[in-house]
């Protein structure tokens, strides 16, 4: 018999990473500023503690 847990609330993609409203990207705006970075780039190594907060606008992010 297979064994499957139940799906926690807030743990799907969508939920963990929601898309903005122009409000709410506007309104996050006011606490940061607008940064480009390359493809490749690292924004947090392994194992650090995150002290930044980074919302994707365009393209996509990769988690390793």
């Amino acid at each position: 018999m297979e064994s499957t847990q139940p799906t926690l609330p807030g743990s799907s993609p969508d939920e963990m990473f929601p898309a903005l409203t122009a409000k709410q990207q506007a309104r996050v705006l006011t606490h940061g500023r607008i940064r480009k970075v390359t493809s490749g780039e690292t924004l947090v190594e392994l194992n650090e503690q995150p002290t930044k907060v980074f919302v994707v606008v365009e393209g996509k992010q990769r988690f390793q």
